[in-house]
């Protein structure tokens, strides 16, 4: 199997889902077409694919009697080139904390049209409001059908500038163990810069640097723009995703 080929069958929706979310916006990164080096020497890897897709959404909150909130939803995001879907039902419990900042626990399972692979995720923190935005501190539990694991602990802050640009940054630290069993761990640095435009589209740019126990280190770049109409967003952008270090698969 090739690099290009690993990349474009490489799941990126996590690194979308904390990277360019700043409510629950996710962007999967179904691959329609991919350009760039590949195995360009013995430890490293480039690769950048475009991205299309739309995203849509329905939620329905309830005020409860003890002051907290319940919002359910489903998330359908859509590869508009080739119909590849995957569909995300969630629940989440919002409870506003005396010193002003707000609990959240959500759980939710997500489906794709290309597998029978079903996610199921959990997540709790907590988010405080600031003088130019909000800081966040969260757990999320990301298990899959076929036997994989995931765990990331998250913080970060998204910072408003006043002239419709904001920025979004995270701390990850988490652990991943496969299908068979083998557990690593990884520390990731996540960015992202936001821009609203005349026309009300978003532009962002973002970047990811995870580096794994066993050496190896992913570097992950986004740039797109993003467009709302009604309750659909469309997304298009190009990712490129550089690896080094490490042991590095064999292709053929």
């Amino acid at each position: 199997m090739s690099a290009v080929t690993r990349f474009k069958s490489r799941r990126l929706s996590s690194v979308f889902t904390t990277l360019l979310v700043t409510t629950c916006l996710t962007v999967p990164a179904f691959a329609s077409q991919s350009s760039g080096d590949t195995n360009t020497d013995s430890t490293t890897d480039a690769n950048s694919m475009t991205v299309e897709v739309e995203v849509e959404k329905d939620r329905d909150i309830v005020d409860n009697e003890d002051g907290s909130k319940t919002i359910t939803s489903t998330r359908t995001a859509t590869n508009t080139q080739t119909g590849e879907s995957r569909t995300t039902q969630a629940t989440s419990n919002v409870q506003k904390n005396e010193d002003g900042s707000k609990s959240i626990t959500t759980t939710g399972t997500t489906t794709n049209t290309k597998n029978d692979n079903v996610t199921t995720i959990n997540a709790s923190g907590t988010v405080t409001k600031t003088d130019t935005g909000r800081q966040f501190d969260r757990t999320r539990n990301v298990s899959n059908s076929n036997g994989s694991y995931k765990e990331e602990n998250i913080s970060g802050a998204v910072t408003r500038n006043g002239d419709g640009t904001w920025s979004r940054s995270a701390d990850v630290q988490g652990t991943r163990t496969n299908a068979k069993g083998k557990t690593t761990t990884f520390n990731a640095d996540r960015s992202a810069n936001f821009k609203r435009n005349d026309d009300g589209s978003v532009s962002y740019t973002g970047s990811e640097t995870r580096i794994n126990s066993n050496g190896r280190t992913t570097r992950t770049d986004v740039q797109g723009t993003r467009t709302r109409d009604g309750n659909k967003i469309k997304n298009n952008a190009t990712v490129t995703r550089t690896q080094s270090g490490g042991k590095k698969k064999k292709s053929d």
